[in-house]
């Protein structure tokens, strides 16, 4: 019996590890990707929110076909709209220090039975204008926003 006891210590200090390094969503949620031009800065492990609540964290960006992939670790799919959902590269919301991906809804289909597991990225807020009009992207920047001041009031 004293043999195993050095054993479950160091299993309970690998699964302390990847909890406390955001591998609760790896290991206990589902992989999407999001494809962008450029991801300067995103880490593994950053944020990703959607309408302001922290659903996931980003994998190590990749290279495929010319663009950066993320993968991202969401712990619920169904948090996710079917469609209609582009995720921008921003600063952290709540760590300043640090990018994230923040999920903006730009409309849903109502038509779509299943949730892509690809989804398109924006690096910046002149390619989320490009991609859904200057019209709508000025209520997307509104909502960011307040979201934004809503973190920092916190």
């Amino acid at each position: 019996m004293p043999r195993r006891r050095p054993l479950l210590i160091l299993a309970s200090f690998a699964v302390a590890i990847v909890f406390t390094a955001g591998g609760c969503d790896r290991l206990f949620g589902h992989q999407i990707e999001v494809v962008f031009r450029t991801v300067d800065g995103l880490e593994s492990g950053d944020a990703v929110y959607l309408r302001g609540i922290r659903i996931g964290t980003t994998g190590t960006p990749f290279l495929r076909d010319g663009s950066a992939v993320v993968p991202v670790y969401v712990r619920d799919l169904s948090v996710l709209p079917s469609r209609g959902v582009i995720f921008l590269l921003s600063d952290d919301p709540r760590d300043p220090n640090r990018k994230g991906l923040v999920g903006l809804s730009i409309g849903s289909d109502p038509t779509a039975s299943a949730r892509p597991r690809i989804y398109q990225g924006a690096s910046n807020e002149l390619e989320l204008a490009l991609l859904v009009g200057a019209s709508k992207a000025k209520q997307l920047f509104n909502g960011i926003s307040g979201f934004l001041g809503s973190l920092i009031r916190q």
